[in-house]
């Protein structure tokens, strides 16, 4: 869509309105920079006469600014509803909260929304995030495999994934924040 958008862009800048128009910011921009560089600039040479496109940049001017300080206020009050916004609910082995906003609806972030889904039916290792949490899961995969939960066949390929987060796990953002390491 934005890729789009800059096309369309591009070609309307090549139309006779859109070169007079892009033309007229220019000037318009020039202009601004004058009247901040020069206050003199405001009343030339000390006459009073009024023309109305000096009153018609002026007025682009202040309307200009009125609708930065409307968005800066809008900003600010959207910032504050993000500051304000539920957490996420996951508590980390650490007894640390996950401090992302949660999912509309639900208790969970994005990430652990999605770490929730892939949670197995027969045995839940729980999330693999952290060192702790992937000694955990090794606690409960020999558990299974002791209480016969867990098809032999699987045992190895479960052994080769803990593998794996256990190698992962250092290299991930969420896994450096449950360990107290990020910046």
């Amino acid at each position: 869509m934005h890729v789009l958008r800059h096309n369309w862009r591009e070609a309307w800048e090549e139309t006779p309105q859109g070169k007079l128009c892009v033309e007229m910011y220019q000037k318009f921009q020039e202009y601004k920079k004058l009247m901040e560089e020069d206050p003199g600039a405001k009343r030339p040479h000390g006459i009073e006469e009024d023309f109305p496109e000096h009153r018609l940049f002026l007025e682009a001017l202040y309307e200009g600014k009125e609708r930065e300080g409307k968005r800066e206020e809008q900003d600010q009050r959207n910032l504050e509803k993000a500051r304000q916004a539920p957490r996420c609910q996951h508590v980390f082995l650490s007894g640390d909260r996950c401090q992302a906003p949660r999912k509309r609806g639900k208790k969970l972030c994005r990430m652990h929304e999605r770490m929730e889904e892939t949670t197995p039916v027969k045995i839940d290792l729980g999330p693999l995030e952290d060192p702790d949490s992937i000694q955990l899961a090794i606690q409960k995969l020999l558990k299974a495999i002791v209480d016969g939960v867990v098809d032999p066949k699987a045992i190895g390929q479960v052994t080769n994934l803990l593998q794996v987060a256990a190698w992962n796990v250092t290299r991930t953002s969420f896994g450096l924040e449950a360990m107290g390491e990020a910046s």
